[in-house]
């Protein structure tokens, strides 16, 4: 069994792991393991060593890091488990246990360490997003440049919605503007509260928010995670009491995935359990709130193309969301869409 503390607190995801029959339904339907065949990089053998870590069984961290590393999170293999399997929790209680061990002489590369202080500050980390993008065409050091591949392209120019001829009586939204969305993707942000305020909703940025927490969360960093969720759930507690609001809304999968899972990121704080549930409750994607009793909530018109969608992973699978977008799309007068293929696998 565990010997070091490491260990011992790991062993807690035991019991969840012992539901786990091996019996291989999750492998057809991971991403990684699809690509690769080896079954390190699939659910089953990832369970097997988080497991052989909690027992101290675990010689080296190579092979566990790598296979939790190579995870995308997508969590397609818990809608394939036929023992219901809670993946996510294994993969997080593994993921700090690899954070606890790091720190004991395993750091975090540098590149690592200050994303995770990024995500924290939106506002810098668009600073240094555009700070990038003016330098794509200047010649970068080393490893610093393959970082030049990973920016999104630069936003472009969305046209203004036409002005409302009415006051909106949909009641107000709060808008969950997220770190990655608003350093690299601003223009999704405003093209969405555009589409909500022209539908009826007054759209209000949630106050003082911040990173929603999944970055830390997936990076075994718990307690930041958690920290992250409290600042957030403040700013909703002290909105909601001055203004009733019908829903909260965003625009990323992953954010909106996270946002519904802090009553069980804080299921040991009973000072803020009951607002995390409150508040999950009440996320949706945008989407949801552009679709009405008789169908879309906007006359949509397109341009005569094909279009597609792949759908978020963490919407469908975590929110269990995604049919709003499809069914958007498929109203377009002009359009025609068409299912996208590979929709079961993560981007």
């Amino acid at each position: 069994m565990a010997t070091g503390k490491a260990e011992a607190e790991l062993a807690g995801i035991l019991e969840e792991i012992n539901h786990c029959n091996k019996c291989g339904f999750c492998l057809p339907s991971c991403p990684t393991y699809r690509l690769t065949g080896q079954e390190l990089h699939s659910p089953r053998g990832r369970i097997a060593l988080v497991e052989a870590a909690a027992r101290g069984e675990l010689g080296s961290l190579g092979a566990l890091e790598e296979a939790l590393t190579y995870c995308v999170g997508c969590r397609n293999c818990e809608t394939a488990c036929p023992s219901g399997v809670h993946y996510e929790r294994i993969l997080e209680a593994g993921r700090t246990y690899l954070t606890r061990r790091q720190r004991r002489g395993y750091p975090r590369s540098f590149a690592s360490q200050q994303a995770l202080k990024l995500a924290k500050h939106p506002t810098r980390f668009r600073a240094i997003v555009q700070l990038a993008r003016r330098m794509t065409g200047l010649p970068l050091p080393g490893s610093w440049a393959r970082f030049r591949a990973m920016l999104p392209p630069a936003a472009r120019a969305v046209p203004e919605a036409p002005a409302r001829q009415s006051p909106p009586t949909l009641g107000t939204l709060l808008f969950f503007e997220g770190c990655v969305m608003t350093a690299s993707f601003e223009e999704v942000n405003r093209a969405a509260k555009r589409l909500l305020a022209a539908a009826g909703y007054t759209v209000v940025s949630l106050p003082q928010q911040t990173c929603c927490g999944a970055i830390h969360w997936h990076s075994g960093e718990a307690a930041e995670a958690r920290a992250l969720a409290r600042q957030n759930l403040q700013a909703y507690a002290r909105f909601v009491e001055r203004q009733e609001v019908v829903g909260v809304v965003n625009t990323a999968g992953g954010c909106g995935a996270m946002l519904t899972e802090y009553p069980r990121l804080l299921a040991d704080d009973p000072a803020w359990l009951p607002i995390a549930q409150r508040l999950a409750a009440m996320v949706h994607d945008f989407t949801y709130y552009l679709w009405g009793e008789q169908g879309p909530r906007l006359p949509l018109v397109g341009s005569r193309e094909r279009v597609t969608l792949q759908n978020s992973c963490h919407l469908v699978n975590v929110a269990k969301g995604g049919q709003e977008p499809v069914r958007l799309l498929q109203a377009v007068a002009g359009d025609q869409y068409v299912p996208f293929f590979g929709q079961e696998l993560c981007c």
